[in-house]
């Protein structure tokens, strides 16, 4: 999302503007849910408003999608281990299966895991990833640590980027039984929880306001642990019945792989996180250019910014 001089095509819309006027070329319904339409020539906060409840509303469909999808990957990959067995002979069916248990075991052997948001995570973060002293942890300077673009806003990505020292108890590439898929299920529940527990506008994001009122909140110092997704029921054996009764040829392919293959992970935490879902990139830097021009345009400005 920029502003400027010229044309643009996006959505289905291609906007010629200059300074004070704008002209629709070809036009797609869903930008009504974007900006006023009955106030073409300028964009005022009404707009931005409409922009922010829209992208938040997008998201938050995003992610009841990939849950969905991950269900679903879940069950075929059991689908398939169990039709697997079935080829085998006796003796090496019970060994295959011996494997598996050895593996989840295996799996599961790790360091505990904090409370998404809680101090004790982010005091982790402060010492291992920012390399700070312990003892000197600030709410106010770890957010200015973490707010990479500076716009007194963390994003889903900034927020997302504060879990991989978590992740990386649980989720290592380089261990057969530990599934990078589920890794990046992990990092986006993190995300939705600590969300849900700080943005308390609901615009999805966390501003330097609303993270410094949580750190002052008695639920900032408790440390539960974290259910990891292991820990969870992901399907039921009826849903897998039904799924393989129902749609036995979708079961040939996976819809939820290639998140997490496609995301790249780099040891700063700080600076990239496991991410892979492009359209969530994508809202995320519309989200944040709609709040800079806001900062930056007057009421009535002429203006026009495109989506």
């Amino acid at each position: 999302m920029f502003w400027s001089n010229g044309e643009s095509t996006s959505a289905g819309c291609v906007y010629t503007y200059t300074c004070t006027c704008i002209s629709v070329k070809g036009f797609d319904e869903r930008v009504l849910h974007h900006l006023d339409v009955e106030n073409p020539h300028t964009f005022e906060m009404k707009d931005l408003e409409k922009l922010i409840v829209k992208a938040t509303k997008d998201l938050d469909e995003l992610d009841q999608k990939r849950k969905k999808e991950f269900k679903e990957y879940e069950m075929e990959k059991e689908h398939e281990r169990r039709e697997h067995l079935k080829e085998l002979p006796e003796e090496e069916r019970k060994k295959e299966e011996a494997k598996f248990e050895e593996m989840k075991k295996k799996h599961k052997d790790h360091p505990k895991v904090h409370h998404p948001g809680s101090k004790k995570q982010l005091e982790e973060v402060w010492e291992e990833k920012d390399h700070m002293d312990p003892d000197t942890f600030d709410p106010k300077t770890f957010f200015k640590k973490h707010d990479l673009n500076g716009d007194n806003f963390l994003d889903y990505g900034e927020v997302e980027s504060l879990f991989q020292t978590e992740l990386d108890k649980v989720y290592d590439p380089e261990n057969p039984e530990d599934d990078m898929e589920e890794r990046y299920e992990e990092m986006n529940r993190m995300r939705e929880h600590v969300m849900k527990e700080i943005d308390l506008n609901h615009d999805g994001m966390v501003s330097e306001q609303e993270f410094l009122d949580y750190s002052h909140n008695k639920d900032f110092e408790k440390d539960e642990g974290w259910d990891t997704l292991d820990e969870q029921e992901q399907y039921s054996e009826d849903d897998l019945r039904f799924a393989t009764t129902n749609a036995p040829t979708r079961y040939a392919t996976s819809t939820y792989a290639g998140h997490a293959a496609s995301a790249t992970h780099a040891g700063n935490a700080t600076t990239t996180s496991w991410t892979g879902n492009a359209t969530t990139d994508a809202w995320n830097a519309t989200r944040n250019a709609a709040r800079a021009t806001a900062r930056s345009l007057q009421p009535g400005s002429t203006e026009i910014p495109t989506t």
